[in-house]
């Protein structure tokens, strides 16, 4: 976790400097293009690395010395959409059935704290229901939780 939060720090630190350049450029055409691109390109590769630590992070349960230092982690940073996050990696790759009621709770939280977060939590719900057979019905009711399109869904987890 600290690895990541260092991590998005870097990037925020890329992001001021990245837009402090674009602003000494004269085209203001110019210069609001360039920032759109900046901005994408940053957005995407911090969803990335989100959604990395926090798959990386999960597979690790299991290891006695790494829970340990995961509980301790979530000890001290508290309850935040991060370690809601974290717990429903956990949940997604270790349990055998879909926690509908965490994803509806840390949807709720994500919404309203934070779009990338939110962007993470589909990621992180859509790269599970590719990897894991999931029934139809399921697919929806997911699809419907995080309002995500229906049909594209069920045929990314491989239902035409």
């Amino acid at each position: 976790m600290r690895s990541l939060h260092a991590t998005l720090q870097l990037l925020e630190g890329v992001s001021g400097v990245c837009a402090a350049k674009i602003e000494k450029l004269e085209d203001t055409e110019m210069r609001q293009r360039i920032a759109v691109i900046v901005d994408t390109l940053l957005a995407i590769v911090t969803r990335l690395v989100c959604d990395m630590a926090l798959l990386s992070m999960s597979r690790a349960v299991g290891a006695a010395d790494i829970e340990e230092a995961y509980e301790d982690a979530l000890i001290k940073i508290g309850d935040t959409c991060a370690t809601q996050l974290m717990e429903l990696a956990v949940k997604l790759d270790h349990s055998e059935d879909f926690p509908f009621k965490l994803l509806k709770s840390v949807r709720k939280r994500t919404v309203s704290e934070s779009k990338l977060a939110s962007q993470v939590l589909s990621d992180l719900v859509v790269r599970h229901t590719t990897i894991f057979p999931l029934q139809r019905e399921t697919l929806k009711r997911i699809a419907l939780a995080l309002k995500l399109d229906t049909p594209m869904l069920l045929e990314a987890a491989g239902h035409k």
